[in-house]
């Protein structure tokens, strides 16, 4: 079963797949696959820019790529509203609670409560949260060092081709995550089309 990107049109980033009518299973991957795998299964690419993940270039949602040297500043200026002290504890919190503080800036301006949905951190299992956490902790030093690309590059291709049982998953799947801000006929609404 091919993962949500399918019906997000974004088919050529697809890496891993799940069986059909299961929602949040993780596909046995390791290492870089399992942060490519986590990131991609997360959604996290249509929001967030994030360094070595191919498709990553969102544009909703803060840039990811130096966070982690973005949040002790964030957490030393009294502005931050959370209960973490440090990077792994932040980044934590802002996958499984991630209204615990809203980040100041977005590409768009201010970043809103609610943009980032919560059930987020409970489609990923701790094994992948954490894979999550560790690259974007390594992050300005993979890329600093150049090796930050992680999964496969995407390549423009054919449309994947779909079993009629993947098509009414993919269909109910974006009903269930992705039409709330980019509306029901994909034309956009809270999010862009």
């Amino acid at each position: 079963m091919v993962l949500l990107a399918v019906a997000c049109g974004k088919a050529s980033d697809i890496k891993e797949t799940t069986e059909p009518g299961v929602s949040g299973a993780a596909p046995a991957v390791s290492g870089t696959d399992l942060v490519a795998s986590a990131i991609q299964k997360g959604g996290c690419s249509a929001c967030h820019v994030i360094a070595g993940i191919p498709g990553a270039v969102g544009v909703l949602g803060p840039d990811l790529s130096n966070i982690s040297e973005v949040i002790p500043e964030r957490i030393d200026s009294g502005a931050y509203t959370g209960e973490a002290k440090t990077v792994e504890e932040y980044l934590h919190e802002a996958i499984v609670n991630p209204d615990a503080f809203i980040a100041p800036e977005c590409p768009t301006g201010t970043c809103q409560a609610g943009l980032m949905p919560a059930s987020i951190g409970t489609s990923l299992s701790s094994e992948e949260i954490q894979a999550v956490i560790d690259y974007l902790v390594e992050l300005p030093e993979l890329v600093a060092s150049g090796t930050a690309v992680v999964g496969e590059a995407a390549v423009a291709g054919e449309a994947p081709v779909l079993t009629d049982e993947e098509f009414v998953w993919a269909k109910q799947t974006f009903f269930e995550r992705c039409a709330g801000c980019h509306g029901t006929l994909r034309k956009g609404a809270t999010g862009p089309a």
